[in-house]
């Protein structure tokens, strides 16, 4: 099985896990402690703290159920001190890219309007309380090109800018939900167009402009 690491810390004690959870023995082999739609309670996870375990593992196939989890539970990861910047940088973003490139490939739950929302909330905050946030985000973002990370890409700059334009916070709030959403129109356009490797059709292009 191939899993990896989480922090202990970014899984709620009595609330049910969408994926499976296994704990690394002595011998360096993986032993599997919850099923998916069981509950990590309060005790479980206070004797793991108190064997001094920092870290569960997941299956690497169940990473995006993970990363939804993670983006319902985003405030805390960032105010952990038990988690270093970078991680903390990484899983924002990476939870922020899942949650987009869920939305762009199911387009019609709007439910993940309001969560791409909270992400872009929850990334100013990141920015405003953390003095060197701005440039770890930057650190990890994609180098890649998709429609989604771009999107996640111009939020953390956008943030960036208005911040040395000395923004409010709640024209920073709005200007960072904008930019996450900048390109929302692309959803009504087939995703083979968006990530084409290539020069597009005239057709295709045609269809590229009706997206704002």
């Amino acid at each position: 099985v191939y899993v990896e690491r989480v922090p202990l810390e970014l899984l709620e004690e009595g609330e049910k896990v969408s994926f499976d959870l296994y704990i690394k023995k002595a011998d360096n082999t993986f032993a599997h402690v919850k099923e998916v739609g069981n509950v990590l309670d309060e005790v479980e996870k206070s004797h793991y703290r108190r064997e001094g375990v920092k870290w569960l593992y997941i299956r690497h196939e169940q990473r995006p159920r993970f990363e939804h989890y993670v983006a319902r539970h985003a405030r805390k990861v960032i105010k952990d001190p038990d988690i270093p910047l970078d991680d903390q940088s990484r899983e924002l973003y990476s939870s922020a890219n899942q949650v987009l490139h869920d939305f762009f490939e199911k387009p019609d739950q709007e439910e993940h309007v309001q969560v791409i929302k909270e992400m872009a909330e929850v990334t100013l905050e990141h920015i405003l309380n953390q003095k060197e946030a701005f440039y770890s985000l930057v650190s990890v973002s994609a180098h890649d090109y998709y429609t989604f990370s771009h999107s996640v890409d111009v939020m953390i700059y956008a943030i960036g800018l208005g911040r040395r334009l000395n923004l409010e916070e709640k024209v920073l709030t709005t200007l960072a939900q904008g930019a996450i959403l900048h390109d929302i129109g692309k959803t009504r356009i087939p995703l083979e167009i968006i990530n084409k490797n290539g020069r597009l059709t005239e057709e295709e292009f045609t269809r590229i402009k009706n997206h704002p």
